[in-house]
């Protein structure tokens, strides 16, 4: 690999993978006899073991004025706010008015205040396509809309949460198929997902609103990738852990009766957390309603 040096921009590496690169010359680079990787069960992504850089544009001069952009994490946050596509999009939040006296007027609890608001972003469907930024403007589309990628519709939940009076603030992150984000070196490039810090009860949880079949205490899989950036406007960012905060839970209970040396009975299966959400994905999207009761007598689950 070769990056020709240039006077207006500057690039920072972030190396990955376990064999050695070689420095020929200043922006040369080779790897030589590097073995082929195959993916192997419970890697979170082949990504974080292949042997590679991943540059990001660090700062760069552009007529006349100096921009930074990742030269430290709290440029990746300062950059992210003054975008037209994160920060200034959270600007304008008239268009929730109405969707937040229908709850306010409900009087709940802040727990259930906060199920309230979960559940109106979930409203809005995932349309599979996780980016940072937002493909719009105006968040208010999307709404209209129902259907967004998953950082737009992160911030309809932050929005949302806002307006009812949390404390709240977006976490950016790279899921686990996109890879590890390096803690040593900020990358704009590496992130690809917004999730929510929101306090509750003076305790602070996070939140997605992306999966449909996942209540709002658990973060999606695709999340739990080991430390995200909880980013603010005028203060400094800080790095949060991303660790799964349930289990995945399967009980079977056995109600049977000995006869004739034949057992007769029941076999109830319950599923939580999230086993919980793997069944409700399978029963909605794989399978269809009147095939999955036949299905799980074959695999002697007793579902009424």
């Amino acid at each position: 690999m070769i990056i020709e040096p240039s006077k207006s921009i500057r690039f920072q590496k972030n190396a990955f993978g376990y064999e050695p690169i070689t420095t020929l010359e200043p922006g040369h680079w080779i790897a030589k006899n590097v073995p082929a990787i195959h993916e192997e069960p419970y890697l979170t992504s082949i990504e974080n073991y292949i042997t590679k850089f991943e540059f990001d544009i660090q700062d760069f001069y552009y007529n006349g004025s100096y921009i930074k952009i990742a030269a430290t994490w709290n440029d990746v946050s300062k950059y992210l706010f003054e975008s037209d596509y994160f920060g200034k999009v959270l600007q304008q939040s008239n268009y929730l008015n109405d969707e937040i006296k229908i709850i306010e007027e409900m009087k709940l609890l802040p727990q259930e205040k906060l199920k309230a608001a979960f559940e109106l972003a979930k409203t809005i469907q995932w349309d599979q396509k996780e980016s940072v930024f937002t493909t719009t403007l105006s968040l208010e589309s999307i709404f209209k809309k129902k259907i967004g990628n998953s950082t737009e519709i992160n911030l309809i939940l932050l929005q949302i949460l806002r307006k009812l009076d949390f404390e709240a603030d977006p976490v950016v992150l790279s899921t686990r198929q996109n890879g590890i984000l390096s803690i040593t070196y900020p990358s704009l490039a590496k992130l690809n997902h917004t999730i929510v810090r929101v306090k509750l009860n003076d305790e602070f949880i996070l939140i997605d609103a992306t999966e449909k079949y996942l209540p709002y205490h658990l973060l999606p899989k695709k999340c739990l990738n080991y430390h995200g950036r909880a980013i603010y406007p005028f203060i400094n960012s800080h790095f949060v852990d991303l660790i799964p905060t349930g289990n995945y839970l399967k009980k079977t209970n056995y109600n049977l009766n000995l006869e004739n040396n034949l057992f007769s009975g029941k076999i109830i299966n319950e599923y939580s957390d999230y086993a919980g959400q793997e069944f409700r994905n399978n029963y909605f999207h794989s399978i269809a309603k009147r095939n999955i009761v036949k299905i799980l007598r074959i695999k002697k689950v007793a579902l009424k």
